[in-house]
Parts: C-alpha cells; sequence; structure tokens
C-alpha cells in the first residue's frame, strides 16, 4: 500500500522577526524533518505510513506596533507579568523558555534590548522583492522564491538569532545593516537607504491588515 501524502500549508507569522516564542523555525524542523519548501522549509515525517509535507511562508506581524526606541526585554517581560496580575511571571518565564531552547540548539537569552520591529519587516519585504541588488521600481524584480526568498530567508534567521541568543536589538539599523553585511550579494549602501526611508512600509502594513 502506497504512502498517504498530506500538504500542509503553515502560515509563519513574523513575530519580531522570529516567532514571539523563539522556537518557530528550528521547533518545527524538529517535528518535520528539514528541507527547502517552495517559499520555505519543507519536511516530510514518512516513516509512519503517512508522509507529510510542510511548506510556510514568512508573513509581517508587529507585536507592538506602538512602541518607540528601544526597552530592555526584561522590564518588557516584567511589565507584561504585572499587566497579567502576575509580577512573578517574568521569574518563571525566563527560566521555562530557557530550559525549552537548549533540545533545539537555542540559547535564550533576554539581557538585551526590544524594538519596533518595522524597519527590519520593510528590509525584508526589500530584499524578497528586488533580492537586494536595488531599489523598488520596474524590471528590478525578482522570482521570490529564488534568489529575493532565500537572501530574506538567511537575514531574517540571521537576525531571529541574534535577537534571542545574542542579545543584539533588531530595532537597531546598525543590527539591520550587519546582517544584511553577512549575506553575500546585498548591496548595502541601497539596505541603507531603503531603512532610512519609509519604502515598503505601505506592503508590509497591508500584508498585517490581511491577516486580520
Amino acid at each position: 500500500m502506497g504512502k498517504r501524502a498530506l500538504s500542509i500549508a503553515i502560515a509563519n507569522v513574523a513575530k519580531e522577526v522570529a516567532e514571539w516564542k523563539g522556537k518557530g523555525k528550528r521547533g518545527r524542523k524538529s517535528c518535520i524533518g528539514s528541507g527547502e519548501g517552495e517559499e520555505g522549509s519543507q519536511g516530510s515525517g514518512g516513516d509512519r505510513g503517512m508522509e507529510i509535507v510542510a511548506t510556510y511562508k514568512r508573513r509581517p506581524f508587529i507585536l507592538r506596533p506602538e512602541r518607540k526606541g528601544m526597552e530592555p526585554w526584561f522590564e518588557v517581560l516584567r511589565k507584561l507579568g504585572v499587566s497579567r496580575g502576575n509580577p512573578n511571571w517574568v521569574c518563571q518565564f525566563v527560566p521555562s523558555m530557557t530550559a525549552r531552547g537548549k533540545p533545539l540548539g537555542i540559547s535564550f537569552d533576554f539581557g538585551g534590548n526590544v524594538g519596533n520591529s518595522l524597519s527590519s519587516l520593510r528590509l525584508l519585504k526589500w530584499i524578497q522583492t528586488t533580492g537586494g541588488k536595488q531599489k523598488g521600481g520596474k524590471g528590478c524584480k525578482v522570482d521570490p522564491r529564488k534568489e529575493g526568498w532565500d537572501k530574506a530567508e538567511q537575514v531574517a534567521d540571521l537576525l531571529a538569532k541574534w535577537h534571542f541568543e545574542q542579545k543584539r536589538c533588531v530595532g537597531d539599523p546598525q543590527v539591520l545593516l550587519a546582517a544584511c553585511e553577512a549575506v553575500n550579494g546585498i548591496d548595502l549602501k541601497v539596505a541603507k537607504e531603503v531603512l532610512e526611508s519609509k519604502e515598503y512600509s505601505a506592503e508590509v502594513e497591508k500584508e498585517i491588515e490581511a491577516l486580520h
């Protein structure tokens, strides 16, 4: 009897560039395997009589759109606990997340800052659209399933690791530029121009609205 195939499309909501609990991509891979999908990761779990193929698309999400500048992450979590009526919640959350991250190879560190992630989402949209080579415009778009998507995923993965493990805030333009520099083929001069402008804000906001 042949294996049954089940395709699952997973919308990856990019909270603070990574999934809020920080285990998003690596957590999924540990459950379904790893590989490359049409626009993201794909995996299979075919040793139980059913082959499961999962693909995902990264979708923008701003956890705190009203946030200005950067704030200490631990303090933000402390305030969240107080707002929930549990002032000691942060003292439970941090050790719990640290322990849960270890089996996935994630070393959580909540000692850094957090900030508004709109600029990072605009940057990723620019890379997806142009491959990180030039600004938007006629004749410059690339296939998002190829060069643009691949580069944007590399930048997003790097930012997630820096954000959750190395106390490097995605609200800091210098951190965003450093991530672009670490990925081959991204024009840093244009990336800086995009970050200093409001380009791709409308596209990001339109995607966010479509999710609600």
